[in-house]
């Protein structure tokens, strides 16, 4: 929903991974539509979003996850207690909040499309 935040996180990945494809939205209906189309190695994934929100994609996503490797991480300004929980029930690999040191950030995107173990595992407070 921060398309400020969508292109500077797709900046910052795309200067420390230049071979890696890096498309993005801010419509989760949308999103949706493109991993399908696009099979991406890593979602990142917002939580509010128009049309669909981030635990809707979510969902929608549970049986794509099991049929090929899909790493999500979310990444949120909305990350209470309450969403921690929410998402600990969810697909999702990790999650952060937005306020998240942007080289922090980019070192668990790289872990994880290198298939390395991410550095960052934000389950903490669950």
């Amino acid at each position: 929903d921060d398309l400020d935040f969508s292109n500077i996180l797709k900046s910052a990945i795309q200067a420390e991974l230049p071979d890696v494809e890096v498309t993005a939205t801010d419509d989760g209906y949308e999103g949706l539509m493109l991993i399908g189309e696009l099979k991406p190695q890593l979602v990142i994934l917002d939580i509010k979003m128009p049309k669909l929100d981030g635990f809707q994609v979510l969902e929608l996503l549970r049986g794509r996850k099991a049929e090929q490797e899909l790493k999500v991480l979310v990444i949120t300004g909305y990350l209470d207690p309450d969403t921690k929980q929410q998402l600990a029930k969810t697909i999702a690999d990790n999650w952060m909040d937005k306020l998240t040191d942007i080289d922090v950030m980019i070192r668990t995107i790289v872990a994880y499309v290198r298939s390395e173990r991410p550095l960052l595992q934000d389950h903490s407070n669950t």
